[in-house]
């Protein structure tokens, strides 16, 4: 192809038998880097081919318009085909009733993924010879046409020219036209508009330029020329509309007219855009300060989430608060370990400093709060005797319980007796408090 000129790519399925069992066909094109694309109507029905010899059901899924916007060596990349394939999965009672072409609800779908590979295609760049000066870009086969509404008005009133360019090629390509300097008029508008034709190709886009005379007396239009490279002449044409003659009068000066939808307002030969009519609107109009109202400001809606994100969160926190004290016996329960462990640690602190009075001090307290807190009763009056058989009942060794009643027996002795204790021994302990409790944890 030649720059801009369309190409047409296609994702077709074959299948040579069990059409009726395919289900969610659909290509994954890829991106388009180099083109200028416009996805096409398909029909998506099977009809019958054949290539080579061998019939088979055809089934085109997507078609793209493609206009490559670079010359040279173009890839078009790969991409997969995905269709669902249904496994029949009927029992013999369905066979018999419903017959084969029953789709049954245990039925499965399997998906099939259908690699396509990249093709590359060669742009030629639009030669540089011949070009007119008119030429905008626009490649096809078309044909240009200029008109005016009238060849007679007053200083008062507005001309429509209208431009057309209509055939065959990448309508995307249609730029405006070179326009000449309006010598003696003055533009008060201009618009376009494109309108696709019954081929993928095919169409027309119309330009109208709105003109109001800047004197009255025998007026000309310039002509005005629009150029384009045909692929199949392989070549540059270039058509010419105009020149125009227009005999203006003097008028006076309009008011403000307001008018309605085509055929109503002033008269029918108001100038038009496109078939709705122009109202004439004074040069000067009164200032007026724009006022955006408050819903719509970009920040309004977010700030109407505030009170309800604060109810949120309040019910959040007293959801939490009733868990909490839902739950406090068991969340006790859970932490004692992670809480009597702390506690050793401040005991090995008070140790460490030389205080080993206090060290028995906390460290039979932390292992009274903690089998305490699994055997569900007060620390206070909880007795030696209830420990150990407490322990005995809940499988704990006998040897494990006996350590733990005599580091219990060793903190009191340390407390209440005027024996100064002995560092070393108190190390020792420690380290079994530590052992035992992470014993105890098993069967507590």
């Amino acid at each position: 192809p030649w720059l801009m000129q369309p190409v047409v790519v296609e994702c077709t399925l074959f299948l040579d038998q069990y059409e009726n069992l395919i289900r969610g066909v659909d290509w994954e094109a890829p991106k388009w880097q180099a083109f200028f694309a416009e996805e096409a109507e398909v029909q998506r029905s099977f009809r019958p081919v054949e290539i080579g010899g061998r019939r088979y059901q055809a089934l085109t899924i997507k078609r793209f318009l493609l206009s490559p916007t670079g010359a040279g060596r173009i890839e078009i990349p790969a991409s997969q085909a995905v269709c669902g394939i249904r496994v029949q999965r009927r029992s013999s009672f369905e066979n018999r009733f419903f017959g084969p072409g029953f789709n049954s609800l245990l039925d499965d779908q399997i998906p099939i993924r259908l690699p396509i590979a990249a093709r590359t295609i060669d742009v030629r760049p639009l030669p540089v010879e011949g070009r007119p000066a008119s030429f905008q870009n626009a490649v096809g086969q078309f044909s240009f046409a200029a008109s005016v509404d009238r060849k007679q008005m007053t200083t008062d009133d507005i001309l429509t020219l209208c431009l057309e360019v209509a055939g065959e090629g990448f309508l995307g390509s249609l730029d405006d036209p070179e326009f000449p300097k309006w010598k003696d008029w003055r533009e008060a508008g201009k618009q376009a508009e494109t309108t696709p034709g019954s081929s993928s190709f095919s169409g027309k886009k119309t330009f109208e330029i709105l003109l109001r005379p800047e004197k009255s007396g025998a007026l000309t239009i310039p002509e005005i020329r629009y150029a384009w490279f045909d692929p199949e002449q392989e070549r540059y044409v270039e058509e010419m509309g105009g020149p125009f003659a227009v005999e203006v009068t003097p008028g006076k000066e309009h008011e403000l007219i307001v008018v309605g939808p085509a055929g109503q307002g002033r008269d029918a030969a108001s100038p038009r855009f496109f078939g709705e009519q122009i109202a004439y609107i004074h040069p000067v109009l009164p200032s007026a300060t724009s006022w955006t109202p408050l819903y719509e400001r970009p920040w309004f809606w977010p700030l109407q989430t505030i009170p309800l994100l604060i109810i949120l969160c309040g019910l959040a926190m007293r959801f939490w608060r009733l868990y909490i004290e839902d739950h406090q016996d068991e969340r006790r329960w859970r932490s004692a370990g992670s809480r009597a462990r702390k506690e050793l640690r401040e005991a090995g602190a008070s140790l460490h400093r030389g205080h080993t009075e206090e060290f028995y001090s906390v460290l039979g307290q932390a292992l009274r709060d903690y089998i305490a807190v699994k055997l569900d009763r007060s620390a206070s009056g909880l007795t030696l005797e209830e420990i150990a058989q407490t322990c005995r009942n809940r499988d704990v060794p006998e040897e494990k319980t006996a350590t733990f009643i005599r580091l219990l027996e060793e903190c009191d002795q340390a407390r209440y007796l005027s024996v100064k204790p002995d560092p070393a021994r108190a190390r020792e302990a420690l380290g079994e408090a530590a052992r035992w409790l992470k014993e105890l944890d098993r069967h507590l």
